[in-house]
């Protein structure tokens, strides 16, 4: 994927797979957990990889958390570099919430918790009043920055939602599912 410039493709792929490990293999943890880590991986270092396939094992795999699956497996500290902390490892109990960051305190400002399976998209309106949300639970939810609120839930999906977006005045939603549809 990453050779044809197609590795965003890849996220929507891994959490799809996600998903089946956890319906249909739940008592695989260490599958479920290598899954979740290519997940991370994948949508931390898509534009990366995409950019630069090549450079993935020198750049992007020294960044993996030393204690995740998919560092374990697959680093060779021989051959490449390692950084001591990388990316922070996220459970599922903090996959399924949404947090929002002030970046200049680098704290949690708000946490958006309604998703019943991991959250695989978000978006801000293009005035930052509202966040949208996809998740491998089929809905898209909308929620108020300014209070958290959930204001509404949108069904449609039969399949993980990726990726969702509002038009550029903000007055619709647009989301994607691997169910093979696009609703507006």
């Amino acid at each position: 994927m990453s050779i044809m410039k197609r590795s965003r493709a890849t996220i929507s792929l891994v959490s799809c797979l996600m998903s089946w490990v956890s319906r249909h293999a739940p008592h695989e943890a260490q599958v479920l957990e290598l899954v979740g880590d290519v997940f991370r991986f994948a949508r931390s270092f898509a534009q990366s990889i995409e950019e630069h396939p090549l450079l993935v094992y020198m750049a992007a795999s020294p960044m993996t958390p030393t204690s995740t699956v998919l560092y374990r497996t697959f680093h060779d500290s021989v051959l490449h570099p390692s950084v001591l902390e990388g990316f922070q490892q996220s459970s599922l109990a903090r996959m399924i919430a949404i947090r929002v960051w002030d970046w200049v305190t680098a704290s949690a400002i708000l946490e958006l918790r309604e998703h019943d399976a991991w959250v695989t998209a978000v978006s801000c309106s293009p005035n930052n009043a509202l966040l949208v949300s996809g998740s491998d639970d089929t809905t898209v939810r909308v929620w108020d920055m300014m209070t958290g609120a959930a204001i509404s839930v949108l069904r449609g999906h039969d399949n993980c939602v990726y990726p969702v977006t509002f038009s550029p005045d903000g007055t619709k939603i647009v989301s994607g599912s691997n169910d093979s549809t696009i609703q507006i």
